[in-house]
């Protein structure tokens, strides 16, 4: 994700009517605090695909945990050489 738009909180506080009015157009902020990164303000609809994708990669993430021994791609390859 490239997040160029960078509000400080402050500023986000102060403006946040036009900021939402920007975000319901598909932008992005990300609201920063002594310029560091604490929040993100995106559209909600994006924002439910993104939970979406961590969800996928998490679920991918502990069925390749849960396999005991070790896959090796090679292995199959030269099998169905084999045949």
């Amino acid at each position: 994700m490239n997040i160029t738009n960078k509000v400080g909180a402050f500023e986000a506080k102060t403006n946040l009517s036009s900021l939402l009015q920007r975000v319901e157009q598909g932008k992005e902020f990300v609201i920063t605090k002594h310029n560091k990164p604490i929040a993100l303000l995106t559209p909600f609809a994006s924002q439910k695909k993104e939970h979406t994708r961590h969800l996928a990669i998490n679920r991918l993430v502990a069925i390749r945990n849960s396999i005991k021994s070790k896959v090796v791609i090679r292995d199959f390859i030269n099998e169905g050489r084999k045949r």
